[in-house]
């Protein structure tokens, strides 16, 4: 049963579960989640799940498929859990500055930090949606 968590996993980890299951074409989410955030490139959009913005660094930027090399750059390929299939989570590799799905404990492992939209987007382990501006971060600790 699909429940609507957020991706996971640092830049060097790849795209793992980037391409899960998502909802239908109606733009429901994963498990009654809403749809995921569309992720801002440039003068554009990307649809996560199956493309990544890929910033270069001047500052220019283009959307890329999914587990497409960015040469030089950041590629973020989620902002929230809703872009990531089952048992994985919205990593954001803080050494990289991007962002993949993968599992928690990759995530975990490789220092990164898990963001979200929603609780439901959170593991056990950090089960804290904490807003951050229009992001989310999964937190251990209670929100403030």
């Amino acid at each position: 049963m699909a429940t609507g968590r957020g991706g996971a996993a640092g830049m060097a980890m790849g795209r793992a579960g980037a391409n899960g299951a998502r909802g239908g074409a109606a733009g429901g989410g994963t498990g009654g989640q809403p749809p995921p955030i569309p992720i801002p490139c440039g003068g554009t959009t990307c649809q996560p799940a199956t493309q990544s913005c890929c910033l270069q660094p001047g500052g220019s930027s283009m959307c890329i498929n999914v587990g497409a090399t960015c040469p030089g750059g950041a590629s973020i390929g989620c902002l929230e859990g809703a872009a990531c299939g089952a048992g994985n989570f919205c990593c954001l590799s803080v050494l990289g500055g991007a962002s993949t799905c993968a599992p928690a404990q990759v995530c975990n492992f490789a220092g990164g930090l898990i963001l979200c939209g929603s609780s439901a987007q959170c593991p056990g382990t950090t089960p804290n949606c904490c807003r951050l501006g229009p992001l989310g971060v999964c937190r251990a600790q209670t929100c403030r």
